[in-house]
């Protein structure tokens, strides 16, 4: 089965998962959730993603009604081990550290975090750099006052994409 288009590069050549809204799925928050959906891989660019319908929409608007985001850990980021060490960091943390260490970004920068939740992932940005410029964008504003007191967070965007002016 096929259908248009596909998320990134708009092709039409997009085909979905035989069986996929059979299985029982997890939201991004860990809690059990109903069976169905769509997912399918795009045959030009490869990119795996769910059909952004009506349904899906509102499958999202009722999940991030209920959300809570790292709630098994009270909130705070999971962490990750480091080489088989006992040395933890956050998960962000350590990606973030990895992008200096390998040089794939400059000392001064903006920073868009799409879905930044409470702010981990910008807390530890500006941890490692801290002469960037950053903003928030989530689907409601629940966490609006706790990524905007991170430092150098300047915006926080919620709804529509087509608020957010500055490229």
């Amino acid at each position: 089965m096929t259908y248009t288009p596909c998320i990134i590069c708009s092709n039409t050549d997009v085909h979905l998962f035989d069986g996929y809204s059979e299985l029982y799925r997890v939201t991004s928050d860990c809690k059990p959730w109903k069976r169905s959906g769509l997912l399918g891989i795009c045959k030009n660019c490869g990119t795996v993603q769910k059909r952004n319908d009506q349904v899906w929409r509102e499958e999202v608007g009722e999940i991030y009604k209920n959300y809570s985001i790292y709630h098994q850990g009270n909130g705070s980021e999971q962490v990750v081990f480091q080489n088989g060490s006992s040395l933890s960091r956050s998960r962000s943390l350590q990606i973030i550290s990895k992008l200096k260490e390998y040089g794939f970004l400059s000392n001064i920068g903006k920073l868009l975090d799409i879905g930044c939740g409470n702010g981990g992932f910008l807390r530890s940005f500006q941890e490692i750099f801290p002469n960037w410029v950053n903003s928030g964008y989530e689907i409601n504003e629940k966490y609006k006052e706790d990524v905007l007191n991170i430092s150098n967070v300047v915006n926080f965007y919620s709804s529509d994409f087509s608020v957010i002016k500055e490229k």
